[in-house]
């Protein structure tokens, strides 16, 4: 979608495809066999659509300088394990996760900013609010298994 917009950006990936240690996950092992040609054709066909894909994690420092001067980044998280400081979305849910274990729900989040040791997110499934959230909280959700630590970098020159 970014690609057809015509928003400049770059992904970053651990995995060009389908991990396949998520087949473990109950609710994806039975949907595995679906994604795999999918994504797996998406990925084949990225640099003739322009979209530029990096197989490494991208790292707390370059998210924070991307962020802090270039433009947003989209990081998959574990969603579950997000807690919002300012209006505390989540913290019930991540605390019984915390304690007891859970399963992982993918979910895309807009990083916008931070202040001082916060990253400022904008939560596509709750009301448009800023939320935050400490650096070690959002890095948790967005190393969580099952992210393939998934990040695209936005650059604000896109028009």
């Amino acid at each position: 979608m970014l690609c057809r917009f015509g928003i400049k950006h770059v992904m970053y990936t651990t995995t060009l495809g389908v991990n396949e240690d998520c087949k473990r996950h109950g609710y994806y092992d039975r949907i595995i066999h679906m994604d795999r040609d999918r994504v797996l054709r998406r990925f084949a066909e990225a640099a003739s659509r322009g979209v530029r894909v990096v197989q490494q994690s991208m790292q707390y420092g370059a998210l924070r300088a991307h962020v802090g001067s270039t433009g947003p980044a989209i990081l998959l998280v574990d969603a579950t394990l997000l807690v919002c400081d300012l209006c505390k979305h989540n913290k019930l849910k991540a605390e019984f996760r915390r304690c007891f274990g859970g399963s992982y729900t993918g979910h895309y989040i807009l990083v916008v900013g931070f202040r001082g040791s916060k990253l400022l997110y904008r939560d596509p499934a709750l009301s448009p609010r800023l939320c935050a959230a400490s650096a070690p909280r959002l890095l948790r959700a967005h190393r969580a298994p099952g992210t393939d630590l998934d990040a695209i970098l936005v650059y604000r020159d896109y028009r």
